[in-house]
């Protein structure tokens, strides 16, 4: 039995189509809703603006380490994230601390393998 539909183009054009298999007549559903995480992932760098670290967790203790991430690294690490996947980074530091105070690391470098798995 053929389905008929008909719609309407932006230009005001009515549009009828004649579908006669089943395959034809079914409704495309996606199993993943990647448009929603793509447009998700385009708006990661717009939340580097509001990126906020209070310094009440910073602590002098002998057994603490605070750690300095520099903004351009982390503008990087956060524009190539994915909402729903987790993946594995390597961070790498400076070596030597600062003279004056041996609990401070600053990172520098963060490596991505290659990941293998999926969502």
């Amino acid at each position: 039995m053929p389905f008929r539909s008909q719609m309407t183009n932006v230009h005001g054009d009515t549009i009828q189509t004649v579908t006669t298999t089943n395959c034809e007549q079914q409704v495309f559903s996606s199993k993943s809703d990647w448009r929603v995480r793509a447009i998700s992932a385009t708006h990661l760098s717009l939340r580097l603006q509001h990126i906020y670290v209070s310094n009440d967790d910073v602590k002098d203790s002998a057994g603490s380490y605070t750690y300095v991430l520099l903004k351009n690294v982390l503008h990087t690490f956060i524009t190539a994230a994915d909402l729903r996947t987790q993946v594995t980074a390597f961070l790498y530091r400076v070596p030597p601390s600062p003279p004056d105070n041996k609990h401070i690391k600053e990172i520098r470098v963060i490596t991505w393998p290659p990941q293998c798995g999926i969502n």
